[in-house]
């Protein structure tokens, strides 16, 4: 599970949809106290959530900054391992939850 710990969603917890998904966040943090510093995390439950956060991030990097310009956010990203061919559909996750929202 993933907990939202600041903002007005905090507390919320996403969960993942069954035992044949893995889930995982991908953020943007700006740490203001090092010069405005841009941090991505990308980490899952497992090695798939992590895996396909990079591999979200690799692929929508132009959308994403054109979403959220030089602004914050996180995405929770699901992926499932149930009825895959090969490791590149596993990694073809969805987006379950945006902060914030578009």
């Amino acid at each position: 599970m993933i907990e939202i710990v600041k903002g007005k969603d905090k507390g919320e917890i996403i969960r993942r949809a069954s035992n044949q998904h893995d889930i995982a966040i991908l953020e943007k943090i700006i740490d203001n106290t090092r010069g405005d510093t841009v941090i991505f995390i990308a980490a899952g439950l497992a090695v798939l959530g992590t895996m396909g956060a990079v591999q979200y991030f690799i692929d929508h990097w132009q959308e994403l900054y054109k979403t959220y310009t030089k602004r914050e956010f996180a995405l929770a990203l699901q992926f499932s391992i149930a009825n895959r061919n090969s490791i590149d559909d596993a990694l073809q996750g969805s987006v379950i939850r945006r902060i914030p929202e578009k």
